[in-house]
């Protein structure tokens, strides 16, 4: 029983951890003025900053 009760709390606490920082875009690959969306998963987006192509 005691094993069962120590699996469950490791369960539970390994789902209430945090999550991964993610980023996506969309479109992948743009061109150079073209607009692309980013999606940030795993964090708050205010005060977000982004780089890409070392440009801000």
């Amino acid at each position: 029983m005691r094993k069962l009760f120590l699996f469950l709390a490791l369960l539970l606490s390994s789902a209430c951890g945090p999550t991964p920082l993610q980023v996506s875009l969309s479109p992948q690959r743009a061109l150079v003025g073209e607009e692309v969306t980013a999606t940030l998963t795993g964090a708050w987006a205010e005060g977000a900053r982004v780089w890409v192509g070392g440009e801000e």
